[in-house]
């Protein structure tokens, strides 16, 4: 068992917890077991009603570096992510989905990367897919992108998944706006990135270092609809937030990113509305590399 030192833990794991069934312990598991011994897991559990407190309790119990965090019923991921940036103590913070596993060595590599590039406020890593069973679906490898790169990507798309992810604790107490918007119920992951790749730049590590389990009753699955809306507003904030002169309505940029992404929705497809959604695609990289004079690679 690792233990946390005098000075307080390296880095705070923060992770809501709502009914994740038989996925809990092996996350738990692929935490407390990470080569940095000395880190604390905060996790949130979020009203969960399939016995993960019973866990979590019992666990808290036997490892000081676990500490708990009830909410009396479920007020979902962002807002128990925000409780636990609060009364998090470690240098950096990272975040890890309840039913992802992380690979022993992530939050070393991590750490590593941040105190070796100091220029980087937060780092992600690759992430690789599997069923519940564990058999591999397939992996994304962020690519080392420039960050005019990556921001340009997260005006279109969360460009990392939230399990990869280690900012450090410095940036979120001096930033009280950089938290997680509870109203995006189901997509504050990106909304969350959005906000990060404006504060600060973002290093990748491109080693696969976390497996996102998918899984029928996954909120990617089940909510489809309301994800990909709620995309569509964060997409259209960050646009005016990077391009306040760039003048796109939301149905503008819902059309845009459903064609261009090739995502499904209830807009027309004809030539017509694909002309005009790579004519604001090609407008806006116009007014992106316009602003940013140095950037010289063509959007992806």
């Amino acid at each position: 068992m690792g233990r946390i030192s005098d000075d307080g833990p390296i880095v705070s794991v923060v992770t809501p917890v709502f009914n994740p069934g038989a996925l809990l312990v092996p996350m738990l598991e692929s935490i407390l077991n990470q080569t940095v011994a000395n880190l604390e897991l905060l996790a949130i559990d979020d009203g969960s009603t399939d016995g993960s407190r019973d866990i979590l309790q019992t666990l808290e119990a036997a490892d000081p570096r676990v500490r708990l965090i009830l909410h009396a019923e479920n007020r979902r991921a962002p807002v128990a992510r925000n409780a636990a940036i609060t009364t998090a103590r470690g240098e950096f913070i990272a975040f890890q989905n309840h039913d992802d596993r992380a690979a022993p060595v992530r939050l070393e590599r991590q750490i590593e990367f941040l105190r070796l590039h100091p220029q980087h406020g937060a780092v992600v890593s690759g992430v690789s897919f599997e069923d519940p069973q564990g058999r591999a679906i397939g992996d994304s490898r962020v690519p080392p992108l420039e960050q005019l790169d990556l921001r340009w990507e997260g005006l279109m798309e969360c460009p990392f998944h939230i399990s990869t992810l280690m900012v450090r604790a410095s940036l979120l107490r001096e930033n009280p706006s950089l938290r997680f918007d509870p109203e995006l119920t189901h997509r504050s992951d990106y909304g969350f990135s959005s906000l990060l790749l404006s504060a600060t730049s973002v290093g990748v590590i491109p080693e696969i270092l976390v497996r996102y389990v998918l899984h029928p009753s996954s909120v990617s699955r089940l909510h489809t609809g309301t994800m990909q809306r709620q995309a569509d507003i964060i997409a259209h904030r960050a646009i005016q937030r990077e391009l306040p002169g760039h003048l796109l309505s939301l149905a503008e940029v819902t059309e845009m990113r459903g064609i261009v992404l090739h995502l499904p929705g209830d807009f027309s497809r004809g030539l017509a509305a694909t002309k005009r959604a790579w004519d604001h695609y090609w407008a806006l990289f116009t007014a992106y590399r316009a602003k940013h004079a140095g950037l010289a690679s063509r959007p992806s």
